[in-house]
């Protein structure tokens, strides 16, 4: 919640975060106007559950994100799902799964 009260946050283009996050934490990234100009967003060892990536994949203030990556992330089978069958998968020109599990056991 801090990183998106932040006025500094509208400058920037790229972002990583590797931390744990919630799925409210993900609904309110999604969501935060000032993110609007990112361009690259990288999730290093993050869980993802289909609930966090339908929160990053739904119409959103993510528009302008063309590079996406999941890396040391665990990221089941039925998350990738949700996200390839959104509209936020048609605006990717780069997507990474480096050293990612992609198990196909859900959380959620």
């Amino acid at each position: 919640p801090e990183l998106v009260e932040s006025p500094y946050i509208e400058n920037l283009i790229s972002l990583k975060i590797d931390c744990p996050t919630t799925e409210g934490e993900f609904a309110l990234l999604a969501r935060c106007e000032a993110l609007k100009n990112l361009t690259r967003l990288n999730f290093d060892s993050v869980d993802f559950s289909r609930a966090k990536m339908r929160a990053l994949a739904e119409k959103n203030q993510l528009a302008k994100v063309k590079h996406l990556a999941f890396n040391n992330c665990d990221v089941r089978v039925d998350a990738l799902k949700v996200l390839v069958a959104s509209s936020f998968s048609e605006q990717l020109t780069s997507l990474s799964l480096e050293y990612a599990n992609t198990s196909s056991v859900s959380a959620k």
